[in-house]
């Protein structure tokens, strides 16, 4: 007897060790669906930082560190970690400062992780009661056909630190610069009719299921960049002007464009709707040639740049805007997505660029404290405080195949998924759309749309005063967030630079991977120039250039030069240029914008 109970208390105790070796073992590392976060102070000069610390392949441990005062990250870069069995180390020479992440030593499964971040530095002191343990979940969580997310600063903001999710079409560093979540809506069944004008009708909200629209869907287009600009504009002032943006604010962006998604994995993120999936965008590379890329990723498997292009031509429906045809990272990044949502304070506004609203709208609300990478650039905060919760909130997607799609309850309360099931909106919605769609239907016999000699004139119009340079820069209206004075192509001896009228670059060639935008958050006028900055909110480094942009007929300062030297530029031009240091006159010479001719 004596003998049985001893060999039965032998084999608990195994059994025992057993699980508790397993689960020792099993957290090892770092769990990738966590950001652990805590909050230092430099005591000789008062800076505070936050330190965002997550796992991202075995012993690898990503960094970020952001300036809480101003939101600015400092950098963000990929270490090797020291593993232990309960905790794991990194060091940051540049910081003279080392992070211990310490792991909960029960060896029970805990529904919480109760890690804590600890810092050893010669340089910074620790903010007691400032370590946070946050769940990928509550920044960006892509369930289904979507991508594995990170988040990270704004796009501009854009910003920003990364938190991965699982998803079945790919995974995603939600960065990021630099962004854009449904919102709150009071919004009404409307009835669209040919010229895109509305009535109103009684209902007040988009309640289409699956199914519930009867309007059929159009062949799939493939419309040319300037044609999806022209039409997702229409149809963003048709919805901003409908019952469904009345007393609501209008947004149009990026898919989830309020989880800065940054990048170290490519990913085609895509959406569930009752027409199969469809693709949204690319993460992780917004410009250069996708056929050269090495870090694709497919279904959270690392993928070739072969397999990464034969999974998008796996894709017939797309966000409109998106070109399937082509290779380039930045034909992906359409802003064919739009939000509503209603403040807590009832204001009517349509934006028309997602950092418009971030200005606007997020910062001046937002605490410096909240306005980070793991709280997605301070959307969480803005959707919990600011935004009315009661409300409807909505992402709507305008397809490639003629129809509008939605989810509801985007961004509240807790369940902030990013991958949902997308219903059909209403058939208002969708006969709005598909009105504007018919202008630039392409005919069967000809490559190009078909348009009204209305829209022609207006087309040639805007386009001979882009390129022309007709309409001369008008810095008090760019100081105030208008860019349309500077629309248009520009060029130095170096680089060609597009810039839209949201205030959004393009270079050619590219200059970086990163999407570029004109920054006037601490924009001021002296001296007759515009002095400004263009940032890459998701750049890791250095994000923010000044820009000193100059009307014709005005000098450029003197403090821009060297002693000595003078502007020898084209006076009787509009002009800008950037730069971090004094420059000579030669040198300004070779990096001065102009108008193209």
């Amino acid at each position: 007897m004596k003998d049985k109970k001893f060999i039965a208390s032998l084999l608990i105790i195994f059994l025992i060790f057993s699980v508790t070796g397993k689960y020792t073992k099993d957290r090892s590392k770092l769990s990738s669906n966590y950001v652990y976060a805590t909050t230092v102070k430099d005591p000789k000069t008062g800076k505070e930082f936050q330190y965002e610390v997550q796992m991202v392949a075995d012993d690898k441990v990503k960094v970020a560190k952001t300036n809480v005062e101003t939101g600015q990250k400092v950098y963000e870069e990929v270490y090797q970690g020291s593993a232990t069995r309960n905790q794991i180390s990194v060091n940051l020479p540049k910081d003279q400062t080392q992070l211990v992440v310490k792991r909960n030593d029960n060896p029970m499964p805990l529904v919480k992780p109760t890690s804590k971040v600890v810092v050893k530095s010669k340089k910074y002191v620790q903010i007691p009661k400032t370590t946070a343990t946050i769940p990928v979940a509550k920044k960006t969580e892509l369930v289904s056909s979507s991508s594995t997310s990170s988040s990270t600063s704004k796009e501009s903001s854009s910003s920003q630190s990364e938190t991965k999710a699982s998803a079945s079409d790919s995974s995603k560093k939600s960065e990021d610069k630099s962004t854009s979540q449904t919102s709150k809506s009071t919004s009404s069944s409307t009835e669209s009719s040919s010229s895109s004008t509305v009535a109103s009708s009684s209902a007040s909200k988009m309640d289409a299921g699956p199914g519930a629209s009867q309007t059929e869907a159009l062949p799939v287009q493939a419309f040319t960049k300037e044609e999806s600009e022209t039409i997702i504009s229409e149809f963003g002032k048709w919805l901003s002007e409908s019952d469904y943006g009345k007393d609501a604010i209008v947004v149009r962006n990026k898919v989830d464009g309020v989880c800065h998604f940054g990048a170290s994995n490519t990913v085609f993120a895509s959406a569930k709707t009752i027409d199969g999936k469809l693709l949204t965008r690319l993460l992780g590379k917004v410009e250069g040639d996708i056929s050269e890329d090495v870090n694709g990723m497919i279904d959270g498997e690392k993928a070739s740049s072969e397999e990464l292009i034969a999974h998008k031509d796996s894709f017939d429906l797309a966000l409109l805007g998106l070109d399937l045809e082509s290779t380039d990272a930045a034909d992906y990044q359409s802003e064919g997505a739009f939000r509503i949502y209603s403040l807590k304070k009832a204001k009517q506004a349509y934006y028309t660029s997602q950092n418009d609203e971030y200005t606007k709208e997020v910062t001046p609300a937002v605490p410096d404290k909240e306005n980070v990478g793991a709280k997605n650039d301070g959307y969480d905060y803005y959707y919990d405080q600011v935004v009315d919760q009661t409300k409807d909130s909505y992402q709507i997607l305008l397809a490639n195949n003629g129809r509008v799609y939605f989810v509801k309850n985007y961004w509240i309360g807790e369940d902030r998924k990013v991958e949902r099931d997308y219903q059909l909106a209403n058939d208002d919605i969708q006969k709005a759309y598909q009105t504007i769609i018919k202008k630039y239907k392409k005919t069967s016999d000809s490559s190009s749309s078909t348009r009204s000699s209305s829209t022609e004139d207006e087309n040639s119009t805007s386009k001979t005063e882009a390129t022309t340079g007709s309409k001369t820069m008008n810095i008090e209206e760019m100081k105030n967030g208008n860019f349309s004075s500077v629309a248009g192509v520009w060029k130095s001896s170096r680089t060609t630079m597009t810039i839209d009228a949201s205030g959004n670059v393009t270079y050619t060639p590219s200059t970086s991977g990163f999407t570029q935008y004109i920054d006037i958050k601490y924009a001021k006028i002296e001296d007759g120039v515009l002095n400004a900055a263009i940032t890459s909110p998701e750049a890791m480094v250095s994000g923010t250039v000044p820009f000193i942009f100059i009307p014709a007929g005005v000098e450029i300062p003197t403090m821009a030069f060297v002693d000595g030297e003078v502007d020898k530029t084209d006076k009787s031009k509009d002009r800008f240029f950037g730069t971090q240091s004094k420059m000579t006159s030669d040198g300004l010479n070779q990096e001065i914008f102009y108008r193209a001719e």
